[in-house]
């Protein structure tokens, strides 16, 4: 075998090892969101909850809430309806938890909002 065949070799051999560690990494949860203890950080766009039933309310009388990269939404609580910019990209941080069994929301999870800013 000559020099290239063996480089070319050992080339596809390190990418295909790295390839299987970054998903097995992934499987386990390894790029989810930053987060040190219970405290998350979750950068979304804010909108309105969606129903359980399916549905959303006109946004004049809805429940504001924060929307994922995946389109997976949070409840938001410690926070007024009016800080939050409707439409607008935001990060908030605060301890994250399982959505409560009596939300009416079709929602991922609850947080209770610490600090939040725009996010660019």
């Amino acid at each position: 075998m000559n020099k290239a065949v063996k480089v070319v070799i050992t080339l596809l051999v390190v990418a295909g090892i790295g390839g299987l560690a970054y998903v097995v990494m992934a499987s386990r949860g390894a790029f989810e969101p930053e987060q040190v203890s219970n405290i998350t950080t979750v950068t979304g766009e804010v909108g309105c909850l969606p129903l359980k039933d399916g549905t959303t309310p006109a946004p004049k009388t809805c429940q504001l809430g924060l929307r994922n990269t995946r389109g997976l939404f949070l409840e938001l609580q410690a926070i007024a309806q009016n800080e939050l910019p409707s439409g607008k990209r935001i990060e908030v941080t605060g301890p994250l938890s399982a959505p409560s069994t009596d939300s009416k929301y079709n929602v991922i999870g609850t947080m209770k909002v610490q600090k939040h800013s725009l996010s660019l």
